[in-house]
């Protein structure tokens, strides 16, 4: 069976940067809409059927990230440690998770399906 998928994103990203005080932090929300409909029919009657049993799935995601710039570390002698940053990051997201893939054909004309970004634990 082929399956054609709609779907409609949006995305929401804020950016707060304060340079005086050091640090910065970017958050952002995805929700996106998607209908995955069989456009490969077995019957007439299906297409209506499809077209009307679509399932619609929304997915959502938050995502944030936040920097901070440690004042300089005095040392031996005048030198200083600057320019050390931390930071760290946050995702959370729902939906269906899969790794992308593609369909290639082989020297035997056969074809394959090779996943390029596989996914390991969650």
């Amino acid at each position: 069976m082929k399956f054609d998928s709609k779907q409609k994103t949006y995305a929401f990203t804020s950016v707060r940067s304060v340079h005086s005080q050091r640090w910065q932090f970017v958050g952002a929300y995805d929700i996106d809409l998607a209908h995955s409909v069989n456009v490969n029919p077995d019957n007439p009657n299906a297409v209506l059927s499809n077209a009307r049993s679509a399932p619609t799935v929304w997915n959502q995601s938050l995502k944030m990230s936040g920097l901070y710039g440690v004042p300089d570390i005095p040392l031996l002698f005048g030198f200083k440690l600057a320019g050390v940053q931390y930071a760290s990051s946050f995702i959370s997201q729902n939906g269906a998770w899969y790794g992308r893939s593609a369909q290639v054909r082989d020297a035997n004309g056969t074809t394959q399906t090779l996943v390029m970004e596989p996914h390991a634990g969650r």
